[in-house]
């Protein structure tokens, strides 16, 4: 085919020649020139070509299979090697996904775990105890909206039930909870004319700071009853929740 076209190319230049004998020769023989060189190019080309393709068709594979090693299929051994890395790869997706929530399930029993413990609660980061809490108030059933977190406040959530409303204070502290810290709630139920308010902590709350909040509407719960709910409403082994987080780390800092 090659010599083919080689052989029509230098025709048609001749015939050009024959025909306009008073042409520009150097325009001639310029046009000559660029012909051969790209006729010259195009064999060494298409030489190169055919000897890797030769030599492709004559290559072993890793099993010794003559050819085997570009075309696969002529090995047994090399098809059934593609056609499991090409299954592996399929699967790979589903089986990430799988080893994800495998890793969360795993994250979220340690935590379960962990937040049954007291010393764990007192230690934990402040935000992530005001999240712990916040979803406890959920699983209890109410409707809960958290507030930003600003490090210390006089709320942190907005608790709503049977069309009432909740403020909702956390303190992760090792220490007390004093009476100011009850007045700010309060003051805060009152502004806001919510129908009560709940102050959690991993504390105690001073004898002073429940006796001003007698009769008020405070509902007050300590490490014990903190305890308790937790254990009632975070089965063990139960199903990893879609709002799950995996919990800050602690820091240094507490709670006043």
């Amino acid at each position: 085919m090659r010599t083919i076209l080689g052989i029509l190319f230098y025709a048609v230049l001749m015939y050009y020649f024959v025909n306009n004998p008073s042409g520009n020769l150097a325009f001639l023989l310029a046009i000559a020139i660029v012909g051969s060189c790209c006729f010259i190019f195009s064999v060494i080309y298409m030489n190169y070509v055919d000897y890797v393709n030769k030599k492709k068709i004559i290559e072993p594979c890793q099993h010794g299979i003559i050819g085997a090693k570009y075309i696969i299929y002529n090995c047994l051994d090399c098809k059934r090697i593609a056609e499991l890395q090409q299954e592996e790869a399929r699967e790979k997706p589903h089986k990430e996904k799988l080893e994800k929530q495998i890793l969360r399930q795993k994250q979220y029993e340690e935590s379960n775990s962990k937040i049954r413990l007291p010393e764990y609660l007192k230690t934990m980061d402040p935000m992530a105890f005001e999240k712990l809490v916040c979803d406890l108030f959920r699983r209890i059933g109410y409707d809960v909206t958290e507030t930003p977190y600003v490090g210390d406040g006089a709320y942190d959530g907005y608790l709503r039930r049977d069309g009432h409303l909740y403020l909702l204070q956390c303190k992760r502290t090792k220490g007390s909870v004093g009476e100011p810290i009850i007045l700010d709630l309060f003051g805060s139920v009152a502004a806001l004319e919510a129908a009560g308010g709940f102050i959690v902590t991993t504390g105690s709350v001073s004898d002073q700071a429940k006796k001003w909040a007698a009769g008020k509407p405070i509902d007050i719960i300590e490490m014990k009853q903190l305890i308790e709910l937790i254990k009632k409403y975070y089965v063990e082994n139960d199903v990893v929740p879609d709002n799950y987080e995996v919990p800050i780390e602690s820091n240094d800092g507490f709670c006043p």
